[in-house]
């Protein structure tokens, strides 16, 4: 774990970063980083404790099915000083980003840098990956929605095309500019949640997003 001060929230935090197994035995090597964040009602220590991220990583890596990369999980739960307004957006891009980018052996460009989450930790994923494209070209979402304008797939706005092309800065404006910048949208969702995630892959597709739709079993 590593303790920060934020100034955007005027408080001091704690966040846990993974590095690989062999981060220290390759001390000029440079890795690509993922933000992982929790789900509701957890905090930065979820992942580890409740998901095992880094027992599952590491065993991926060592069967070769997976990339060493920084796994770095925060909070979600960040506000402004006054305590007035979300501020986790600018925490993570102005403040976290550039401490890990300065702190630990990264690839510092969007190519190289990934986000996801988990139920609420994915509609901040989605937030910060669709919404700051020049820090991210690789987004998922594990049982979240993409908002699109104040809709989502159980109201017909969501297929409103205003709506749609206006959603995250007009990120899905230019299906052949979001396709050539993103490496991976990634959506998933349990079987036994039914077809609302299912719904709304179909729907990006549709509308010439490419995006990757896997559904666990049950």
């Amino acid at each position: 774990s590593i303790g920060f001060y934020s100034e955007i929230c005027d408080e001091y935090r704690t966040m846990y970063v993974y590095t690989p197994a062999e981060y220290e035995t390759n001390p000029s090597k440079r890795y690509p980083v993922l933000y992982l964040q929790h789900g509701g009602g957890e905090d930065e220590t979820g992942w580890i404790y409740q998901g095992h991220a880094d027992v599952i990583l590491d065993n991926l890596v060592a069967d070769g099915k997976a990339e060493p990369m920084i796994i770095v999980m925060n909070s979600g739960v960040a506000k402004t000083a006054d305590g007035s307004a979300d501020a986790f957006n600018a925490m993570i891009t102005e403040e976290v980003i550039p401490m890990v980018d300065k702190r630990f052996r990264t690839v510092a460009d969007a190519d190289h840098r990934a986000v996801a989450g988990l139920s609420w930790g994915a509609k901040q994923a989605y937030a910060l990956g669709l919404g700051y494209p020049e820090l991210f070209s690789w987004v998922g979402g594990f049982s979240g929605i993409i908002v699109i304008g104040e809709f989502n797939v159980r109201n017909p706005g969501f297929r409103d095309p205003v709506q749609f092309a206006e959603a995250y800065d007009g990120i899905f404006s230019d299906p052949v500019k979001f396709n050539d910048h993103y490496n991976l949208l990634f959506v998933s969702t349990g079987a036994a949640e039914g077809t609302l995630l299912e719904d709304m892959s179909k729907i990006l597709t549709e509308r010439g997003i490419e995006n990757v739709y896997y559904e666990s079993p049950r």
